[in-house]
C-alpha cells in the first residue's frame, strides 16, 4: 500500500518534468528553426524564386533571424537581370514584427529598415518597364500569353490588416533609364552611347510612420522623402490618413537642371533647352473622393538663367530668361481653377529672325509633325469643363529684344534694350480689360513708351504712345523695299493716343496726336549729295480714323528743307525713277473703293527757309537752278468739296531773282479749277546759256529775265498764259548744237526788242498733264523758239506791228516802187521808206540790204539809162534818202548787186526789194 502510494507520487511528479522537457525541446526546435533553418531556407530559395519569377540571377549574403524578438535581417542582396546588368540590391534589410498585433489578426511591423538599396528602372523602346518585361518573360510563365495573369487575386474584401509603425529607407539609389526617347533627345547631355537617357538619384531617403490599412482613430501617418540628383534635390513630406484616403504636406524641388527639364519637356516643347535651373515649392492637400480633390497653394516657381535654342548645336541661343519668378501659385482640381501671382522676369533676352521667304524662326521651329508631342496625347486627358485661370500680372525688367529681318534686300536689324513691360491682372475671361505699360530704348537711338489697356475677345486696344527721337536709319531697309533710297540720318518723335476696336467688322480705330521728323537726310545710292533733307518737320494735331478712312492734319511746318532734283542724261528725273522703282500691282476694285472713301485735309502747311536745286544734265554744260529762301504757306488743302485751298510762296532764284507764287487750289481729285500765278523777276540770263546754246546756238552774255505765269488747271487739263520779258538780252559766244533752229536768231531778237531793249512775249500753253509726252518746260521753250523762228524767217511781217502808225502792213514793207524809167519813188513808197527808217533808227542792230532793180519792158524811152545803171541809181537813191533824209546810220545799209530783170506791178511801177539781217 505504501509502495503504491510512492509510485503514484512519482508518476504525478513525472508529468510536469515531461512537460518542461517537451517545452524545452519545442523551444530548441523553434530557436533552431528561427536562428538556423529560416536563414538557410531564405538563402537557398530566394535566388531560386528570383530566377523563376523574374529571370534574375540573385545572390544573398548573410541572413539573420531572431524568433524571440520576431525580427529578421537580410544583408548584401545582389540581383542581375538576364542581360547581366544589376537591377536590384541592398546592403541591409531589417524587419521587426509586433507579436501582439498578430494576436489581433494584424500584420504589424514595429520597424522596417532598408539600407543602401539600389533599383534600376528602364523604360524600354516600346514604353514597357523592365520589371514588367522580366515578370512576363520569367521561366515560371513560359508558354503563357503575355497578358495572362499569373496570380489569381481574391476579388472579395481582404480581412488582413497591415500596420507599420516605423519604416526607414536610407542611402538609396534609383537608376532611371529611358530608351523610348526620340533622336531629338539622344544628343542631350544625359545621353549614353546605348541611346538611352539616364538619371541616377542618390542619396535617396524615405521615412514612413504609422501606416495602417484601416482607420485608426488618433493615429495620423507621417512621411518624408528626400532625393538628390547631382545638385538637384527633391523634398516631399507630410501626413496622411487611410480612411478616408487623405494627405496633406509640402513638396519642393530645388535646382532642377537642364538635363531633367529637357527630358520632361521634350514631348511638349519643340525648342532646345541649353541651360537653366528651376526651383519649385508648394503646399498641397489631396483626398480620394468622388470626384478626386487636389488643392495646391502658396506655390512658388523660380527659373534662373534658362537659355533656349531653336535647333540643336551649333545654333545660337534665341532666348535667355534671366531670373524668372512666379509666386502665389494655386491649383484647385475640384474647382478646375489655376491661379498665379505676379510673373517677374529680370533681364530676359529674346531674338526673333525672319527669313528671306518671310518665315519667323520661332514659328517654324514650333511646328511639329502630326501625331507628335502634346497633340498626340490629347485623348489621354479629361474632356470635362475647361480650367479657369488668372495671373496677378507680369513684370519684365531690363529686357532685351532683337529683331533681324532678311526679307528686305539689306537685312533690317533692330534691338530694344532696357525693356520694361508691366501687365496688370488678366484671366481666362478675355473680354476683361488688361492694363499694360512698356518702355524701351532703341539701340540705334531713341526711346519708346506706351501704356493703356486691351482686351483680346473682342479685340480692343487703347494706347498712349510716346516715341522720342527714334533713329530712322534703322528702318532704312524697309524704306528700300519700295524705293532705292539711302536714309543716313533722321529722328522720329511721336506723341499721341491710338484706339482700335473690332467688336464688329470691319476694324475701327483712331489716332490723335502729333509727330515730328528732325534732321532727316535721304540720298540716292552712290550719290554723295542729299536728295531730300530738312531740319524739322512738325505735324500737329494729327487726327486719323481707320474706318471710314480719314486723315486730318491741323498744321504742317517744314523748316530748312533742302531738295536736289536732277534731270538725267536720258531726260528722266531721278525722283521719278525713285518713286517708280518698286513694281506696283494692279489696283483692285477694293482699292478703288477705299481710295474713293478716303478723306484727307491739311489745315495749313508752313514752309520756312527751303532750298530746292534743279540740275539738268541733258544740257552741256549741265545747269543747276537754285530756288532758295523759300517762305510760304498752303492752307485748306483737302479732297472734300467745296474746300478751296490758298497758296502763297516767296523766295529767291539763284540768290538774285525773286519768286512770288499765289493762287487757289481746287479740291483734290475733282475737276474744279485751280488758279495759280507765278512771278519770277530779275533772273540772270547768262545762267541760262546752256538752254540758249542748245536751241539758239548762242550763249547769253547779259540780260535779265522776268516771267509772269498764269495757270488754270482743271482736272489734268492746263491752260496757261506765260508772259516772258527779256531785258537787255545780249547774246554771247556761238555754241554748236544739233538742236538749233537754223535761222538768224539775232534778227529775230532784234525785231522783238522794243525801244527800251526789252523783249516781251506772251506764250500760251494748253495740254493734258496726264499725257506722258506733255512737258511744261519743253512746251514753253518750243513756243518761244517758234516765235523767234517766225521773226527771223518773216521779219517784215513782224515789222508790220511796228509800222501801224503809217497804216502799212508787214508784207508791204519788204519793197518800194519806182516810176518807170527814173529814180522817183511812188507816193506810197515814200511813206514806206519813212516807216522803215523809223524802225532802223529804233533798232540800230538791224541791217538793211538794198538790191536795186530795173525792168527792161518798163524802163524804156528817150534818155533812159541801161538797166544795170538804172538799178544802181535807184539803190543809191534809196540809201541817200535813208541816210540824208531820215538819219539812218549808213553802217546799217548795204547795197547788193542789182537786179536787171525785175517785175512790174499792176500800175506799171518797178519794185525794189529789201532784206533784213542783224549784227
Amino acid at each position: 500500500m505504501a509502495e503504491r502510494s510512492i509510485r503514484q507520487v512519482r508518476q504525478r511528479s513525472l508529468w510536469p518534468r515531461l512537460a518542461v522537457v517537451v517545452l524545452i525541446v519545442l523551444l530548441l526546435c523553434y530557436a533552431l528553426g528561427g536562428f538556423l533553418l529560416l536563414p538557410w531556407w531564405v538563402q537557398k530559395n530566394l535566388p531560386h524564386y528570383a530566377q523563376q519569377q523574374l529571370g534574375w540571377q540573385a545572390t544573398v549574403g548573410e541572413v539573420h533571424a531572431n524568433p524571440f524578438t520576431f525580427s529578421a535581417e537580410l544583408q548584401n542582396l545582389q540581383a542581375k537581370d538576364a542581360s547581366g546588368e544589376p537591377v536590384l540590391a541592398f546592403q541591409r534589410l531589417y524587419v521587426n514584427l509586433n507579436a501582439f498585433d498578430l494576436l489581433n489578426g494584424t500584420a504589424g511591423f514595429q520597424v522596417v529598415e532598408l539600407e543602401q538599396p539600389m533599383l534600376r528602372l528602364d523604360v524600354l523602346a516600346s514604353g514597357q518597364l523592365n520589371l514588367l518585361r522580366d515578370w512576363q518573360q520569367a521561366p515560371a510563365r513560359a508558354g503563357q500569353p503575355a497578358d495572362t495573369p499569373d496570380i489569381q487575386s481574391d476579388t472579395g474584401p481582404s480581412s488582413l490588416r497591415i500596420y507599420l509603425q516605423q519604416g526607414d529607407l536610407s542611402a538609396g539609389t534609383l537608376v532611371l533609364r529611358d530608351f523610348s526617347q526620340k533622336s531629338s533627345q539622344k544628343n542631350s547631355q544625359n545621353s549614353r552611347q546605348n541611346d538611352s537617357v539616364e538619371f541616377r538619384i542618390t542619396p535617396l531617403t524615405f521615412s514612413l510612420q504609422n501606416l495602417a490599412t484601416w482607420a485608426r482613430p488618433g493615429d495620423i501617418g507621417q512621411y518624408q522623402l528626400e532625393a538628390v540628383l547631382d545638385q538637384q534635390a527633391l523634398s516631399w513630406q507630410g501626413s496622411f490618413e487611410v480612411d478616408p484616403m487623405y494627405s496633406r504636406g509640402s513638396l519642393s524641388i530645388d535646382n532642377l537642371g537642364p538635363g531633367v527639364l529637357s527630358y520632361l519637356l521634350a514631348p511638349y516643347m519643340p525648342y532646345q533647352l541649353r541651360s537653366g535651373r528651376v526651383s519649385f515649392s508648394t503646399d498641397y492637400q489631396w483626398q480620394a473622393a468622388q470626384p478626386m480633390e487636389l488643392l495646391t497653394q502658396h506655390g512658388k516657381l523660380t527659373f534662373d538663367d534658362a537659355t533656349l535654342a531653336l535647333a540643336a548645336e551649333p545654333s545660337e541661343v534665341a532666348f535667355r530668361s534671366g531670373a524668372l519668378t512666379v509666386d502665389q501659385i494655386r491649383f484647385d482640381l475640384a474647382a478646375r481653377r489655376i491661379e498665379a501671382g505676379k510673373i517677374e522676369f529680370d533681364g530676359p533676352e529674346l531674338s526673333l529672325n525672319r527669313s528671306a521667304n518671310g518665315d519667323i524662326d520661332w514659328l517654324v521651329a514650333g511646328v511639329r509633325p502630326a501625331g507628335d508631342g502634346l497633340a498626340s496625347r490629347s485623348g489621354q486627358y479629361d474632356s470635362g469643363p475647361g480650367f479657369g485661370w488668372s495671373v496677378a500680372g507680369v513684370d519684365i525688367r531690363d529686357g532685351q529684344l532683337s529683331w533681324r529681318d532678311q526679307v528686305p534686300a539689306n537685312a533690317a536689324e533692330l534691338q530694344l534694350n532696357g525693356l520694361n513691360l508691366s501687365l496688370g491682372p488678366f484671366t481666362n475671361h478675355f473680354d476683361e480689360p488688361v492694363n499694360y505699360r512698356a518702355e524701351a530704348v532703341l539701340v540705334s537711338g531713341g526711346s519708346l513708351d506706351v501704356n493703356g489697356q486691351f482686351t483680346t475677345q473682342p479685340f480692343n486696344l487703347e494706347m498712349a504712345i510716346v516715341g522720342n527721337e527714334l533713329a530712322l536709319p534703322a528702318f532704312a531697309p524697309y524704306v528700300q523695299q519700295r524705293m532705292a533710297l539711302e536714309l543716313p540720318a533722321g529722328l522720329l518723335s511721336v506723341d499721341g493716343s491710338l484706339n482700335l476696336d473690332q467688336q464688329r467688322l470691319p476694324l475701327t480705330g483712331t489716332f490723335s496726336g502729333s509727330a515730328s521728323v528732325t534732321g532727316l537726310e535721304t540720298r540716292l545710292p552712290d550719290n554723295g549729295q542729299p536728295l531730300l533733307a530738312w531740319q524739322t518737320l512738325q505735324l500737329a494735331p494729327i487726327e486719323y480714323n481707320v474706318n471710314p478712312a480719314r486723315l486730318e492734319i491741323g498744321r504742317v511746318t517744314l523748316i530748312d528743307l533742302v531738295a536736289n532734283i536732277t534731270r538725267n542724261d536720258d531726260g528722266s528725273h531721278d525722283i521719278t525713277n525713285l518713286l517708280t522703282l518698286a513694281p506696283a500691282g494692279k489696283p483692285t476694285a477694293a482699292d478703288a473703293n477705299e481710295n474713293q472713301g478716303f478723306i484727307f485735309r491739311i489745315g495749313e502747311l508752313q514752309l520756312d527757309n527751303a532750298d530746292v536745286d534743279y540740275t539738268d544734265r541733258t544740257l552741256k554744260p549741265e545747269l543747276t537752278t537754285r530756288f532758295g529762301q523759300l517762305q510760304g504757306n498752303l492752307s485748306g488743302l483737302s479732297n472734300i468739296p467745296p474746300q478751296q485751298g490758298r497758296v502763297s510762296l516767296k523766295g529767291k532764284v539763284n540768290q538774285v531773282g525773286n519768286l512770288d507764287m499765289s493762287g487757289s487750289i481746287a479740291t483734290l481729285g475733282t475737276d474744279q479749277q485751280s488758279e495759280l500765278v507765278l512771278n519770277l523777276e530779275n533772273l540772270e540770263l547768262p545762267r541760262l546759256s546752256p538752254y540758249s546754246g542748245r536751241y539758239l546756238g548762242y550763249g547769253i552774255a547779259g540780260g535779265k529775265l522776268d516771267l509772269k505765269l498764269d495757270y488754270q488747271l482743271q482736272g489734268t487739263r492746263i491752260n496757261a498764259s506765260n508772259q516772258i520779258i527779256l531785258n537787255r538780252l545780249e547774246l554771247g559766244q556761238p555754241m554748236p548744237s544739233e538742236q538749233t533752229i537754223g535761222v538768224s536768231i539775232k534778227l529775230g531778237l532784234a525785231l522783238l526788242r522794243d525801244g527800251n531793249n526789252v523783249i516781251e512775249l506772251n506764250v500760251p500753253v494748253n495740254g493734258d498733264l496726264a499725257d506722258p509726252e506733255f512737258q511744261m518746260g519743253k512746251v514753253m521753250m518750243r513756243a518761244f523758239v517758234n516765235v523767234l523762228t517766225k521773226a527771223a524767217t518773216s521779219p517784215f511781217a513782224l515789222m508790220g506791228t511796228l509800222t501801224d502808225i503809217a497804216g502799212l502792213g508787214g508784207e508791204q514793207m519788204q519793197q518800194v516802187s519806182f516810176a518807170p524809167g527814173g529814180i522817183e519813188l511812188t507816193e506810197a513808197s515814200t511813206r514806206k521808206l519813212a516807216a522803215l527808217a523809223q524802225v532802223l533808227n529804233q533798232k540800230p542792230e538791224l541791217i538793211l540790204s538794198i538790191r536795186g532793180a530795173a525792168a527792161p519792158e518798163a524802163d524804156t524811152g528817150a534818155g533812159a539809162q541801161s538797166p544795170g545803171a538804172l538799178a544802181d541809181s535807184r539803190a543809191m537813191a534809196l540809201r541817200q534818202l535813208l541816210v540824208n533824209t531820215h538819219g539812218v546810220n549808213p553802217k546799217q545799209i548795204f547795197v547788193r548787186a542789182p537786179e536787171t530783170d525785175a517785175s512790174v506791178d499792176a500800175n506799171g511801177n518797178v519794185a525794189v526789194n529789201f532784206t533784213l539781217d542783224a549784227r
